[in-house]
């Protein structure tokens, strides 16, 4: 079995919350993969993209990425950046369990990055590193728009700002 097949299988295994035989791959895109359930309760389209080399690593609707540590150990704190931005501040993980790490995309600039790190510590004790490509990302998320309801994001073509500051730091609404 091929890395490609055996990581859509290994995708389609974690969709814990659809039931199997409503879970579609819809496609794969370089390093993602865009998979697609009905929420058995509402009958809504559901989308996310699934990392290929981690399945335990997904971008969603929301525009958030999310890593999964639950049962490898938890999370304490953790800080990221994409490509060679700066990094963001070291941040708490808030969910129940501790075992979430829930990364924003502030904008529509995170998608030409080659990559997003994240570092932080394990509630038992440990370091995380992650090297996350983002290689095909943007284009699953166009193919994501055009299935499911997606959140838009903001761009910094007309803004001041730097890339790294922004994404970073989000910007501030003005009075």
């Amino acid at each position: 079995m091929k890395i490609v097949d055996l990581a859509i299988v290994v995708t389609l295994a974690c969709a814990a919350s659809a039931h199997a035989a409503d879970v579609k791959v819809v496609k794969k895109f370089d390093e993602w993969i865009l998979i697609q359930h009905e929420d058995p309760m509402t009958d809504a389209k559901q989308c996310f993209l699934s990392y290929g080399k981690d399945k335990t690593i997904t971008f969603n609707t929301d525009n958030t990425f999310r890593v999964n540590y639950a049962g490898r150990g938890g999370v304490t704190d953790f800080q990221y950046r994409f490509g060679k931005a700066a990094a963001s501040e070291p941040m708490s993980v808030k969910d129940y369990e501790g075992s979430l790490i829930k990364i924003p995309a502030l904008l529509v600039e995170v998608f030409d990055q080659p990559n997003l790190r994240v570092s932080g510590q394990k509630v038992i004790g440990g370091s995380i590193d992650l090297n996350v490509s983002l290689k095909g990302l943007k284009a699953g998320r166009e193919a994501m728009a055009a299935l499911c309801e997606v959140a838009d994001l903001p761009s910094i073509k007309d803004d001041k700002r730097s890339w790294a500051n922004w994404q970073v730091t989000a910007p501030q609404k003005q009075n």
